[in-house]
């Protein structure tokens, strides 16, 4: 049970993560194209990322919140985190020229060391979920009773 619970925590911790990073770029989705465009990428695939990374985002947000997929919304949850992560150090090592960060509002203020490090606290946040969930010390289906965030029904 321990694990179980620990698991919960972890996915509210992310999805209060996801669903606010998820909605602004979705509602100021001009200003974070922009922002993309921007980027110190290749030119082709700054369209696709700026159409990949809030759907990506929202398919982890909604993973997350249902038992049965939340494995492969923490999967989602850390991919996302390793390569948001391996972009803050690629500027923290000053391989990036314009590097700039449109995460939201309140993340979108730390500076490079501290976006980094709030980062690793995420995808170590995932990679323990992901644990939890192999080892079976939060089963994804228990006995077929509905548990989670989503659908909770005790019987």
């Amino acid at each position: 049970m321990p694990g179980q619970i620990i698991l919960t925590i972890i996915t509210i911790c992310l999805l209060l993560l996801w669903i606010p990073v998820a909605y602004e770029k979705i509602t100021r989705f001009e200003d974070f194209q922009n922002s993309i465009f921007k980027q110190p990428i290749l030119f082709w695939l700054k369209q696709p990322v700026a159409f990949f990374v809030p759907i990506a985002e929202t398919i982890t947000a909604v993973l997350l919140a249902f038992r049965r997929t939340r494995f492969w919304g923490l999967c989602g949850s850390f991919l996302l985190m390793m390569l948001f992560t391996g972009f803050i150090g690629m500027a923290l090592l000053g391989l990036l020229d314009k590097a700039l960060c449109h995460c939201g509002a309140v993340i979108s203020g730390m500076n490079w060391p501290t976006h980094f490090l709030f980062n690793c606290f995420f995808l170590i946040l995932s990679a323990y979920g992901i644990y939890l969930t192999k080892t079976n010390k939060a089963p994804a289906v228990s006995d077929g009773k509905c548990q989670g965030l989503v659908g909770q029904k005790t019987v």
